[in-house]
């Protein structure tokens, strides 16, 4: 086929403007990558090369932690990731933990540990609470806590939560009532949503626990919702961001 010399013209600038602008986008992710890293280093007091590799390490905690919720789901009961005093990512199951890690993992960052009840159990348990509290109106905020197995209730009024719940609070022993002062405003913040600041980019995911407060949170991409939160009676997901421990 016969090109005309303007139309190569116009097919080289289109290449050039092409290639230019794919140049761009790979600088703007290293560089977002990059900063994240630093600022891990930083709060976490590692090199910047070990930062690195432990979010790499938490991205790809959150594609096990999909693939064994979705394969193994009668005995998963969920993951989380502790960055001090070491580093390590806890994958919990209901029986034979070791043996179940071993099936997906022999890296030495992932521990196993055993847990009372599987994640599906606390998700479901969750879910009809908050469709309870919804359909009589409490304003409520809940979550579920993969370390101790539990799921969390926050409400203005603790009486009558528990009289709306009576029947499920008498079937389950794993619903923590708390009576607050005041709700968090719900937040659209969904796990591989990209979150930008105005010095840090991120992208969520994975759930972590802070060690000294032990205060779950959520780190970098990986993951859908292991850490699910309803607010203000709607059925939404949120999750809180450890701002100054992660850089989120």
């Amino acid at each position: 086929m016969k090109t005309s010399s303007g139309s190569r013209n116009i097919l080289t600038a289109t290449v050039t403007l092409l290639a230019a602008s794919a140049i761009f986008n790979l600088n703007a992710a290293t560089q977002d990558r990059d900063m994240v890293s630093e600022k891990y280093a930083d709060t976490y007091r590692t090199s910047t090369e070990e930062a690195t590799q432990r979010l790499a390490a938490s991205r790809d905690a959150g594609r096990l932690q999909q693939r064994i919720a979705t394969e193994n789901p009668e005995t998963f009961a969920g993951l989380y990731i502790e960055h001090s005093p070491k580093f390590q990512i806890v994958v919990l199951f209901t029986k034979d933990p070791e043996r179940n890690l071993a099936r997906y993992t022999q890296s030495r960052l992932y521990s196993a540990r055993v847990a009372p009840r599987f994640l599906e159990t606390l998700r479901a348990a969750q879910e009809k609470m908050g469709e309870q509290l919804s359909k009589s109106g409490v304003r409520f905020e809940s979550g579920i806590d993969i370390r101790m197995s539990e799921v969390q209730l926050r409400v203005l009024d603790g009486r009558r939560a528990r009289e709306v719940l009576a029947n499920l609070l008498a079937a389950t022993d794993f619903i923590r009532i708390h009576e607050t002062t005041g709700l968090p405003q719900p937040t659209a913040l969904i796990g591989g949503t990209k979150v930008s600041g105005p010095r840090n980019h991120c992208t969520m995911g994975v759930n972590v626990v802070e060690h000294d407060t032990r205060e779950l949170g959520i780190v970098t991409a990986g993951n859908r919702d292991n850490n699910l939160t309803y607010s203000n009676s709607t059925l939404q997901p949120v999750t809180a961001l450890l701002a100054d421990r992660t850089g989120s």
